[in-house]
């Protein structure tokens, strides 16, 4: 019996390909099932494509309908096996009638050997719905850690390119968020700094998720069960923890971070009036030390430190001394936490486990509203976008030259929609690419696709750390925050929706903001 296929359910499925794929796949009509020695289910449909689901999770998926990827017919064939593998809930005790047995007799039983009456040959029976088919046997996993998947299984699924590619990740260190599977999420997931890594199907490995794309960070699938191994080590039964997996403290100084530091004390001691002229050539030279070497974070506060000196040059209304002094201050206490006294792990504090950039596979976002800010002649436009599937919020931003109003910026073209449009929307696109401080920008090339639906205003499927329902839990989450010159420099970190309880008044001013209490 394919365990791996009975442990599915509809948002497994839909995770794994989408959720429309599914329902289209429950409407299709019931496929004749044979199963071979090795476990591959084969799936005849009546007058249509013959489909294969060997073991080793959907990618190894066949179809004849020449589909690419996983197909509605290769969700059709699993919900089938699902039906016809589900245990049967017990009938209730019809009430007796005129001429039944009476109770103590034995009832009439079926004829043996004799099947149960069959659908005609292209006709959909009665089933049950494909969530209540699921439910049967994904809601019921049972408690179980991905950490005590090994090594070799590792080395089966992703390659010893990949394993040692994840072990150098380890030698570096890196820090991670440990979820465990709950009532709630019955899916083990861990948050990586460059991916969120969910295992859907207890012990099985094909059926892991992330939302990087196939092919491109598999690596991060042992980082992940090695995260569980730590965290079932150290903080066995907690459901939401963060570790620090490998790693070396004290070895944060390189000669990126040096010439950072470099640069930091020639702005304390001239001043950002008495810089010269080389300054670019300065800069550029550090960029490209920190981004050799990995150094996410000190490279972002570098560059807003050289906006910062860009903006006083050109008598920029958006200089600000406070910013400088600053990012001055945090480039020292970056290298400060990784090689003074208790000095912490590089991944953390400087970033080093973080890509670049990570394409996404397809995701659904969820608009939470727009930010426009005018910085003289120019207007920036920061859409605020949920991944509800990693947690997480994104920013896309753009901005163009000129001083148009919210309503004119509106119709302006983001890719294929309209800044409104993504401001008010959810979003379903398979070209998003995510950057380390979770920017996310889209492609426009002929292949990408996006497409954006109106928002129906209900965010209550949101996960429960996007939603503030509780003052006083969120106010010990901020507390328990690193400071932020060494935190992560994530973009919407703090971005939350806030549940309403009532409105008790409602106020408007004339030329003012109008103000809810």
């Amino acid at each position: 019996m394919r365990t791996d296929l009975l442990g599915l359910t509809p948002d497994s499925l839909a995770a794994l390909t989408n959720r429309g794929l599914v329902k289209r796949a429950g409407k299709e009509a019931v496929p004749e099932l044979r199963t071979d020695e090795d476990g591959t289910v084969h799936g005849d449909f009546p007058g249509g494509p013959a489909t294969s689901v060997p073991t080793g999770g959907l990618d190894a998926a066949r179809c004849t309908c020449g589909a690419t990827t996983a197909c509605r017919h290769v969700i059709a064939v699993i919900l089938a096996y699902q039906r016809l593998h589900a245990e049967p809930a017990p009938a209730p005790e019809p009430a007796l009638a005129p001429g039944d047995a009476a109770p103590g007799k034995a009832a009439p039983q079926p004829v043996p050997g004799e099947a149960p009456p069959q659908p005609a040959p292209g006709e959909a029976a009665p089933q049950p719905a494909p969530e209540e088919a699921a439910s049967q046997h994904g809601a019921e996993v049972g408690v179980w850690s991905p950490g005590e998947i090994g090594d070799d299984q590792l080395t089966a699924r992703i390659g010893a390119r990949l394993m040692a590619a994840a072990r150098r990740a380890v030698r570096a260190g890196f820090a991670a968020r440990v979820r465990r599977a709950s009532a709630v999420d019955p899916v083990p997931q861990v948050e990586l700094p460059s991916a969120t890594v969910r295992f859907l199907v207890p012990g099985d490995l094909g059926f892991v998720h992330t939302d990087s794309v196939a092919g491109v960070r598999d690596d991060v699938i042992a980082l992940a069960v090695w995260a569980f191994r730590v965290a079932d080590e150290r903080h066995p039964g907690v459901p939401d923890v963060r570790v620090d997996v490998g790693g070396e403290a004290g070895a944060g100084d390189g000669p990126g971070l040096g010439r950072a530091l470099g640069l930091a004390g020639t702005v304390l001691r001239e001043g950002a009036a008495h810089l010269g002229e080389g300054l670019e050539a300065t800069v550029a030279d550090v960029r490209r030390h920190l981004d050799a070497a990995g150094l996410r974070w000190p490279l972002l506060a570098v560059e807003d430190l050289a906006e910062q000196l860009a903006a006083y040059r050109d008598r920029g209304a958006h200089y600000r001394p406070e910013l400088v002094a600053s990012h001055v201050a945090e480039l020292h206490a970056r290298h400060r936490a990784v090689t003074g006294p208790g000095a912490t792990l590089r991944s953390s504090v400087l970033g080093t486990a973080e890509a670049a950039e990570t394409p996404l596979r397809r995701a659904r976002l969820e608009s939470l509203g727009c930010r426009v800010r005018g910085v003289g002649y120019r207007r920036i436009a920061e859409v605020y976008l949920a991944h509800g599937d990693n947690a997480m919020v994104l920013v896309l931003r753009r901005e163009w030259d000129g001083d148009e109003d919210g309503p004119a910026l509106a119709r302006r073209r983001v890719a294929s929609s309209t800044l409104g449009a993504l401001a008010t929307g959810n979003l379903v696109t398979e070209s998003a690419v995510r950057s380390a401080s979770r920017t996310v920008r889209l492609a426009t090339g002929r292949i990408s696709r996006t497409t954006v639906s109106p928002s129906r205003g209900d965010w209550g499927a949101l996960p429960p750390s996007l939603v503030v329902s509780d003052y006083a839990a969120l106010g010990r989450e901020l507390d328990a925050l690193p400071l932020r010159p060494v935190r992560p420099r994530i973009e919407a970190e703090l971005v939350r929706v806030v549940a309403v309880a009532g409105v008790e008044t409602i106020r408007y001013a004339p030329a003012t903001s109008g103000s809810t209490r």
